[in-house]
């Protein structure tokens, strides 16, 4: 437990310094890397991390709903959203369109980290743990 306890501090700490948009979802990619690898022997800490995911990506509204239609296919005709619906909503088809970015464009690089392909990027501070 104590490396998953310093791995998910260091991404809270890196997380809350980040304020580029791109980045901040790598790092969100990873965090859910992590929760779902141990999402077995840590249930709670799975848990609490998906209810958090859609307010850390600015997907919840203020009354709680969230702020997309995980079924709605024009949520895909912007990356930046369809990356961070992809992470909500782990929709087949959403993967598919982040699949098919145009390659060596900022969007499709974090698409690859999203899908879990590739590791942080070093622009983002790189692999935490």
């Amino acid at each position: 437990m104590m490396d998953l306890e310093k791995c998910w501090r260091e991404l809270t700490e890196r997380l809350m310094r980040e304020d580029r948009d791109l980045c901040r979802v790598e790092l969100l990619a990873w965090f859910d890397r992590i929760a779902r690898k141990h999402k077995r022997r840590y249930k709670l800490l799975y848990r609490q991390f998906r209810e958090l995911l859609p307010d850390a990506l600015g997907l919840r509204r203020y009354d709680g709903t969230l702020a997309i239609d995980c079924g709605e296919k024009r949520i895909c005709n912007e990356p930046a959203l369809c990356l961070k619906a992809y992470l909500v909503c782990r929709k087949r088809w959403m993967r598919k369109v982040l699949e098919k970015l145009a390659p060596g464009t900022p969007f499709a690089m974090v698409a690859r980290v999203v899908l879990g392909e590739a590791d942080v990027h070093e622009e983002c501070g790189g692999s935490p743990c």
